[in-house]
This record gives structure tokens, C-alpha cells and sequence, in this order.
């Protein structure tokens, strides 16, 4: 046992060492696509994104402050952003007011992630400068971003089509794999090389119409576990309830007692189910996470009304949209406990 011991913190003392010659500082912006896609509803785990609410009212000038949860930091926004949503300066924000600020937000996601995948595209594309991205130049400036030296990162590169490859971080190797896979997908015209337009889709597919009606049926597969093509109200709220055992208990008492289940409950009713069969097709499912949808739009704005005028004449006082933050940044942005964003 004390040999055994001993071996062990021997390899792990030489990992440590081995891991501190190939790691340096970080030296670049990480080419990653990123692991979270704003302004989407449902994640490819199926599950709820949390940031939903937060990601289409306060847009991107706002939300690193929104992401620290703090009360009073979340109300100072509102003050600000209440006199930018009432156009009319009426001091009240109106349907029509809150649809027109979705709207703008989302377009304003979308730009956004075009003018960063535009400036990564510059930066990668430089070996030669030829107006593509080839997997090399990603490879390289991945890797430089973990921190991995020049001489490494040209060994790896080299190595992949030897076969004889230096060693890297088990979870980047691994995470290098997937991506070659994503990066194939979108090479549209078989060149094994990235346009600009092709680049975009590699780190937002929610830009590209057939890379979002893929990632919707990996959804949609992973939360209709019965494979029938249609899902139930316990399939749609399933990936909210990781710890239960939904044929143990009676899920529309679990939704009665919990008013974020109650609103996923009203949306697979009165919004996702446009039929109202009682099931939601993938038809049905990718229309609800579309995110240029302006139906969504509308139902966004009548949700945060609903929820927060509380006189009932379908305008928002400032009072009352202070009284009522939740209803801007979804009920569960403050609650820690429940853990329902998995990344795409």
C-alpha cells in the first residue's frame, strides 16, 4: 500500500510539472464557440435557459451587470432601461412598447454575434490571410488560448496528421474532437476551410437556418423519451425536474406548487401547443424557439405585463416594474439552488 501510495504522488507531482512546461499564460482571445447561445428559449439538453428573460429585455450593454444577482443592482438597471422602453414618455411601458424592445434586443443579439464572429475571423484567418479559416488556424489559436506554447501547439498540429502527436489536457483533445466535428458541418461547400458566413454559423448555429433545425431535433430527441414524435407536458417540463421521479408523483400537484412550472405549463398550453391537440409536434417546438419569431415577441411582453401590473389596466408604472423585478430577469435568476442551464 505504501509503494502504491508513493507511486501515486510521484505521478501526480510529474503531471503537475509536465502540465506547468506545455501551460503558459493565455495570450489571445478563445476562438471557442461559445457554450451558451442568447436569446434561445431551450438549450440542446431540453432544458429551460434560465437567462431567457433576462437575455431579450436587457440586452448586451446590460447583462454582466444583471449575471452578479444583486437586488439592488437589478433595480438601478430597471430605472435606467424603464425611460429607454417608454418611447412615448407616457411613464408607463405599453404592449406595444415592450414588443418593439424584445424585438430590437434580439436583432441586436444577432449583430452582435455577427460583428464578434466577423473580428475572431480576422484574427484567425492568418496563415496565409486568403479570406478562409482553415482547422489549423483554429487549432492553433484554441490552444494558444489555454495557454499552450508555440512549439507545442505546431508538434499537436503536426502530430495530427503523423499520428504522432504531442499530449495535450485530456478535455481539450476531447473538446477539439467535437469541434472538428462541428467545423466540418459547416464548411457548406466541402473545401475543408470556413468562409466568413460559414465561420459565423460554426459559432452560432441559431444563425443558420439548417444548423438550428438541427440543434432544435437534438432538443426535441432528448426530451421526447418515448421517440413518438410528439411531446407531453411531462416531457416538455422533465429536464426542470431532474430529481423526481415523474411516475411517482403527481406532476400537475409538483406544477401547482411551483410558479415556474405553472408558466412552462402555460406555455405548453396556451403558446408552444398552436393546435391545442394536447402534444407538441417539432413543428410546433421549433416555431416556439425561433428566435426571430414575432408572435414569441408578443407573448414575451403579455407575460411580464401579466405578471407585473398589478392594477390590471395592461400598463407598467415604474413602481410597479420595480415591485415586480422577477418578472423581468425570470423568477429563477436569483435562485442558486435550482440548476436547470446546460450548455449547449
Amino acid at each position: 500500500m505504501v509503494i502504491i501510495r508513493d507511486f501515486l504522488f510521484i505521478f501526480n507531482a510529474l503531471f503537475i510539472l509536465t502540465s506547468e512546461r506545455i501551460i503558459e499564460q493565455k495570450s489571445v482571445e478563445d476562438p471557442h464557440p461559445p457554450e451558451h447561445l442568447k436569446g434561445v428559449r431551450i438549450e440542446a439538453s431540453g432544458a429551460f435557459n434560465k437567462d431567457y428573460l433576462k437575455e431579450i429585455l436587457f440586452g448586451n450593454e446590460f447583462l454582466e451587470i444583471i449575471t452578479e444577482d444583486s437586488v439592488v443592482k437589478i433595480k438601478e438597471l430597471l430605472e435606467k432601461l424603464f425611460p429607454k422602453i417608454d418611447t412615448n414618455n407616457d411613464e408607463k411601458l405599453s404592449h406595444v412598447e415592450l414588443v418593439s424592445w424584445i424585438t430590437n434586443n434580439i436583432k441586436a443579439h444577432l449583430k452582435n454575434s455577427a460583428v464578434k464572429s466577423n473580428d475572431l475571423f480576422d484574427i484567425l484567418d492568418c496563415s496565409p490571410k486568403d479570406g478562409y479559416v482553415v482547422w489549423a488556424e483554429y487549432v492553433d489559436k484554441y490552444l494558444d488560448a489555454r495557454g499552450y506554447s508555440a512549439d507545442i501547439r505546431q508538434k499537436w498540429i503536426t502530430g495530427q496528421n503523423s499520428g504522432d502527436a504531442v499530449k495535450i489536457e485530456l478535455d481539450h483533445e476531447f473538446q477539439l474532437v467535437k469541434d472538428k466535428e462541428i467545423f466540418t458541418q459547416h464548411d457548406e461547400d466541402s473545401n475543408t476551410k470556413l468562409n466568413k458566413t460559414e465561420f459565423l454559423h460554426f459559432l452560432h448555429p441559431e444563425e443558420c437556418k439548417e444548423s438550428f433545425l438541427k440543434m432544435q431535433r437534438l432538443s426535441f430527441d432528448r426530451i421526447n423519451v418515448d421517440g413518438d414524435e410528439h411531446l407531453t407536458l411531462k416531457e416538455f417540463v422533465s429536464p426542470q425536474l431532474p430529481h423526481y421521479d415523474l411516475e411517482q408523483v403527481d406532476l400537475e400537484t409538483l406544477i401547482d406548487q411551483d410558479p415556474y412550472l405553472k408558466e412552462r405549463r402555460h406555455e405548453f398550453k396556451d403558446v408552444v401547443d398552436v393546435n391545442h391537440d394536447g402534444v407538441v409536434n417539432f413543428d410546433e417546438f421549433v416555431i416556439f424557439n425561433s428566435v426571430e419569431n414575432p408572435h414569441m415577441a408578443d407573448h414575451d411582453a403579455w407575460s411580464v405585463i401579466i405578471e407585473a401590473d398589478n392594477d390590471g389596466d395592461s400598463f407598467l408604472t415604474l413602481d410597479e416594474v420595480l415591485g415586480n423585478f422577477h418578472a423581468f430577469i425570470g423568477s429563477k435568476a436569483l435562485d442558486p439552488g435550482r440548476a436547470m442551464h446546460v450548455e449547449f
